[in-house]
């Protein structure tokens, strides 16, 4: 009875300690800021909570097509990546990862934002209701 008490007791210890491991892929360079940044954010996230275990990890190489591939065919993954990741699809529709296939989950933006016009001074003056062509860089 004492054996089968300390094997309960022992299997309740270890599962209470035991947190899901989230991976975190990013697609691109692991060592430019973004990549630092979400690095930053994994090891932040680790220290505010007990539930989760957040790994960071690369996979860089075709504009995040390689991430992004993995991180739909593996559970327990999120896809940290750029603008480009949704941008990549229109132009390479057969090499690349099907945009509806991911959500948006925590949009962040670690870049400055130059607007440039010769017709408007500042970005209250665009109109609301008028087309924008935004480019990324």
């Amino acid at each position: 009875m004492k054996k089968i008490l300390a094997l309960l007791l022992a299997t309740l210890a270890l599962s209470a300690q035991a947190k899901e491991n989230i991976t975190i892929i990013y697609g691109w360079n692991p060592s430019d800021v973004a990549a630092n940044f979400n690095r930053t954010l994994a090891a932040e996230a680790n220290a505010q909570q007990d539930k989760y275990n957040f790994i960071f990890d690369t996979k860089p190489g075709a504009g995040a097509a390689i991430a992004a591939l993995y991180v739909a065919k593996t559970p327990d993954t999120v896809l940290a990546t750029s603008s480009a990741f949704w941008i990549r699809p229109n132009f390479f529709p057969n090499e690349s990862h099907r945009v509806d296939d991911f959500r948006e989950l925590m949009p962040q933006c670690d870049a400055p934002i130059t607007i440039v016009s010769a017709k408007y001074k500042s970005f209250s003056e665009v109109p609301k209701d008028g087309r924008l062509t935004v480019a990324v860089g």
